[in-house]
């Protein structure tokens, strides 16, 4: 995979898990989930990792002709 995310510039995206995992995740807060990462090698292997939905505020998107959504939240 990182042949093709380096090709586009691309950015690996993460999102806490809201439930546990059998045994405990380490996906359910911010500092655990980027400690994981950080673990596996994802964050020296990747140039962009973001773990969405944490560490920025929400954004607004509107949809242009959107017949059942006009707005989008990210």
């Amino acid at each position: 995979m990182k042949p093709l995310v380096d090709l586009l510039d691309g950015t690996i995206v993460e999102t806490t898990s809201s439930s546990p995992e059998e045994g405990g995740s380490e996906r359910t807060n911010l500092k655990k989930h980027k400690k994981l990462l950080e673990e596996h090698g994802w964050t020296t292997t990747f140039k962009k990792v973001e773990i969405l939905d944490t560490e920025q505020p929400d954004e607004e998107l509107d949809i242009p002709n959107g017949i059942l959504l006009k707005k989008r939240i990210i």
